[in-house]
């Protein structure tokens, strides 16, 4: 019935004089390159959630992991950057570097600022209480730093795990996140809008 579909379809635009042009279905990939890796008795890169972004106006690609080897915190978050499409890397360079953990990072690409923002859960909050709280970092160009972080939900009494972030087409930032245990153990997903 579906390829009987597809032939009247096929026939109707052939008789209109225009073409059909089916891709296919599966991309093709290349062999996979390695970006960063790991030793467990040495470095640690645990992170089963690295993302990678880059600028709508810049070929550079950004991509950010979770790092076992800080000496002063258990976990860091590391970035390193691509300028020849994925081929080659630069070394990394450490985003986080505060005392206690910072993990699961989620990084996107914002239109409407030119920037990267980055969301990340971290623990041992500046309150003392010892919970999760769900952290953002901004960069503005390629080539620049980020910025310090800015606190998106916490509240020293429940716990904020695996962050997501979406910006809308209007700017507004829309930050997603488990409340109350890791992958939703005793808890559930929760949101938070900037403004």
């Amino acid at each position: 019935m579906l390829n009987k579909a597809r032939r009247a379809i096929s026939s109707f635009f052939c008789a209109a004089g225009l073409a059909i042009v089916v891709a296919p279905a599966i991309a093709q990939w290349s062999t996979e390159g390695v970006i960063a890796t790991s030793n467990l008795y040495s470095t640690a890169l645990t992170s089963p959630k690295a993302a990678c972004a880059n600028f709508a106006t810049s070929k550079v690609i950004s991509c950010v992991y979770l790092d076992w080897s800080g000496t002063s915190t258990r976990q860091n978050i590391y970035e390193r950057t691509s300028t020849d499409g994925g081929v080659t890397w630069a070394a990394p360079v450490m985003i986080t570097n505060d005392v206690g953990d910072e993990y699961d990072p989620h990084m996107e690409y914002d239109s409407s600022r030119n920037r990267l923002n980055l969301v990340y859960a971290k623990w041992r909050d500046p309150s003392g209480t010892q919970k999760d709280n769900i952290m953002l970092r901004t960069k503005a160009s390629a080539s620049g730093s980020w910025s310090a972080p800015t606190l998106v939900a916490g509240d020293g009494v429940n716990d904020y795990w695996i962050p997501s972030l979406l910006t809308l087409q209007n700017g507004t930032m829309l930050a997603f996140f488990t409340m109350n245990g890791p992958e939703g153990v005793g808890g559930g997903l929760a949101a938070a809008e900037s403004s």
